[in-house]
């Protein structure tokens, strides 16, 4: 039996393999076989290497795609971790330098790695197939769960779907906080092949004899992570002052400390292999290849966004954001709340949402809504003199009293150059007309609340004018990492471009990562 290695590129531990070779047949049909093909695979981890993360100021980073060299960042413990394993084989003819796929024609399921004796770092499992000699396409499916999809339902009896068919099978969920369970339960990660060329994942099956190809992985998930501020012991709590002060109190500046951070992702679903296209379209995109700066990545709703979400976006994009927003995703199961610690850490993992070029809008985009309190301080004393509701204009604090609301009219009128009267009964709108913000709280001893925007961004096209291809989505097996370096004001901008290039308000730094793959290597 020919010997080889799974090489695995993340760092970590394999934890919970069971000391089980799982040995299983395909269908028994007579296919002119005359012998079976034996597989024998080991799994190898390396040592614990970190690679760095780089990112730039009041910008986004973003690496460019398809090479892994650069702006890796190391997986933890529980993201390393592989418990089972689903083979899947199928049909392939070569074309010139390339294939085309018939149909599944072996399904091996429920493989269990065991240590190998003597090591620390290898894992093995073999199994065998009986297939005729030829070409196979292979397809490896990592901590597969009990999903009940077209996919789980894959078995030795059950083969002949064809490749049309197999790639589009897609996981749903019918809420954001269902879709972690989906990508991983408990805490192994769904994994699926990651394409380099065309050839890469083919095999020759040599009935009695063996063979080797080496196979990269990766998570169907990505993960966004915040990390906490170190410059000095107020931002290291979370605790930013900005450049807001009360009318009457101007050397006085508010602080906001974030307490909380919101997902929003309208992507229930994806697909089990990452799609490509050339050229923006969904029909023509395929599994046969991976992600190029020229290429794009489609999702499950890619096509159809705008004319699924119009009625979400429309509410969104013409509303005080975030304010209302909230609820409207909340309402839809789009939302999923996680602290913010002190510490670095990871907020979310979340499904792939690519978006087209033109449906980059707020309510497509995924983003995370980070929620600030003001106005009580760290002894949770009230800061603003009873005010239960407050006006903000060009970064000042007019309480909704009387005398205040003066202050705020006579500077809205030499601004303007115009009369303008602000009263405590002022709809939303006309205030925003005058770039004038309202927060209300229901009790003096509890803070005022704001939410600050980020969209994660996946490739910056440098112009700050219109979104890019490909900008503003989230991909599989990419981390997007940001941090708070300074907030200058109280929430969003008013009327913020779709979705926020370079946010007014918050000054953040992002970088994104490729989380580093597994290669694996196997003999059939």
């Amino acid at each position: 039996m020919f010997k080889s290695i799974f090489l695995f590129c993340w760092v970590g531990l394999l934890c919970g393999a069971c000391s089980h070779d799982s040995v299983v047949e395909t269908d028994g049909k007579d296919s002119g076989v005359t012998g079976n093909t034996l597989i024998t695979i080991y799994f190898n981890l390396p040592e614990n290497i970190t690679s760095g993360t780089r990112a730039t100021s009041n910008n986004t980073y973003t690496r460019t795609e398809g090479n892994d060299n650069d702006y890796q960042h190391q997986g933890t413990v529980t993201e390393n971790t592989v418990s089972s394993v689903n083979l899947i084989l199928m049909e392939a003819t070569q074309n010139g330098n390339n294939y085309t796929y018939n149909k599944v024609v072996a399904v091996v399921k429920g493989i269990i790695p065991s240590k190998v004796a003597g090591s620390d770092s290898q894992y093995s499992f073999t199994t065998q197939v009986s297939l005729p000699a030829g070409d196979y396409r292979i397809f490896l499916i990592a901590n597969p769960d009990n999903s009940t999809d077209e996919m789980s339902q894959l078995s030795a009896d059950n083969t002949a779907m064809t490749f049309n068919n197999f790639k589009d099978i897609k996981r749903n969920s019918t809420a954001l906080d269902q879709l972690e369970k989906q990508l991983y339960a408990p805490y192994h990660f769904l994994m699926t092949n990651k394409y380099a060329s065309n050839a890469s994942d083919i095999v020759t099956c040599k009935p009695g004899g063996s063979t080797s190809v080496t196979i990269d992985m990766q998570r169907a998930a990505a993960r966004i992570d915040y990390i906490y501020n170190e410059t000095d012991e107020e931002t290291k709590k979370n605790i930013f002052t900005t450049n807001v002060a009360p009318y009457n109190k101007q050397t006085e500046k508010v602080s906001i400390k974030l307490t909380s951070a919101a997902l929003f992702n309208i992507s229930k679903s994806f697909y089990y292999f990452k799609h490509i296209s050339a050229d923006e379209t969904a029909d023509n995109a395929t599994i046969d290849a991976s992600a190029t700066e020229g290429n794009f990545v489609i999702d499950t709703d890619w096509s159809n966004k705008e004319e699924n979400f119009a009625q979400l976006t429309t509410e969104i994009n013409e509303g005080d954001f975030p304010n209302k927003e909230l609820f409207a995703f909340d309402a839809n199961n789009y939302i999923v709340y996680a602290d913010v610690s002190y510490k670095g850490t990871q907020l979310f993992y979340t499904s792939e949402n690519t978006v087209p070029t033109n449906a980059q809008l707020k309510g497509t985009c995924t983003g995370v809504l980070l929620k600030g309190e003001f106005g009580i301080d760290e002894s949770n004393q009230d800061i603003l003199d009873g005010s239960t509701d407050i006006l903000v204009h060009n970064h000042i604090i007019y309480p909704a009293n009387a005398g205040a609301l003066i202050e705020l009219n006579k500077a809205l009128n030499a601004e303007y150059g115009k009369k303008i009267t602000i009263t405590q009964d002022t709809d939303a709108a006309t205030l925003k007309t005058y770039n004038v913000q309202r927060f209300t709280r229901g009790d003096v001893t509890k803070p005022f609340v704001t939410y600050y925007p980020v969209f994660m961004r996946h490739r910056n096209n440098k112009d700050n004018n219109v979104a890019g291809p490909m900008e503003f989505s989230v991909v599989r097996n990419t981390i997007y990492r940001f941090r708070v370096k300074s907030i200058s004001g109280l929430g969003p901008d008013i009327d913020p471009e779709d979705p926020v290039e370079e946010p007014a308000q918050i000054d953040i730094e992002v970088s994104v990562a490729n989380w580093v793959d597994r290669e694996i290597e196997f003999d059939i």
